[in-house]
């Protein structure tokens, strides 16, 4: 659980630094007539509507939806392909959990608000993008990061995951099962001793 706990934290902070870089050069309307850039804005959630404020909540949240959906979602990966379908998945519910519904009410708008405000839309629609690539590479990530941690089979040798036939298989191996390579050398050493022995009578 921890590893890939662990593993979905840095699979939500990568992504989140893609994500912040489009947010970064996205604007949305002001009140006034302006324009800020988006990741701005998301600073304004937390009282400081300044770009370094923004990334810092936001690469924030990375990580805790990151590990969010390594709770959830974490054992449902079983691949590459499932790693980007559940990721997928996962940015567009929090597109609407978060895009269309907490950051409107955080900013004092009404949920939904980016859909219903045309000025908005394209904004809503920059994160609908935004957030589908978050949960690509949140997916993906994750996937790369937890194939390759380490089982550890004993005391003297440890595998990639990426190198054994299935997670189970190694799993029973790490749980004290023989090794069969080692099983076969000792059966070796063993008839040549015999026959050294033979050889010297």
């Amino acid at each position: 659980m921890s590893s890939r706990i662990g593993a979905s934290i840095a699979a939500g902070v990568v992504a989140g630094v893609v994500f912040g870089m489009m947010m970064h050069m996205m604007t949305a309307p002001t009140p006034d007539g302006g324009s800020m850039p988006v990741i701005a804005m998301v600073g304004q959630i937390i009282g400081s509507p300044t770009v370094a404020a923004g990334w810092a909540y936001h690469l924030f949240n990375s990580a805790i939806i990151g590990a969010i959906f390594g709770w959830l979602l974490g054992n449902r990966v079983r691949g590459y392909a499932s790693a980007l379908g559940w990721g997928a998945a996962y940015g567009f519910a929090w597109w609407i959990v978060g895009g269309l519904v907490l950051m409107p009410m955080l900013l004092g708008m009404p949920a939904f608000a980016p859909l219903t405000m045309p000025p908005m839309r394209m904004v809503a629609i920059g994160s609908l993008v935004g957030h589908l690539i978050y949960g690509l590479i949140l997916g993906g990530v994750f996937a790369w990061l937890h194939e390759r941690r380490c089982v550890c089979i004993d005391m003297l040798e440890c595998v990639s995951l990426s190198r054994v036939e299935s997670w189970p298989l190694a799993r029973a191996r790490s749980a004290g099962r023989p090794n069969p390579k080692r099983r076969r050398s000792s059966t070796i050493s063993k008839n040549g001793s015999r026959n050294r022995a033979k050889s010297l009578r």
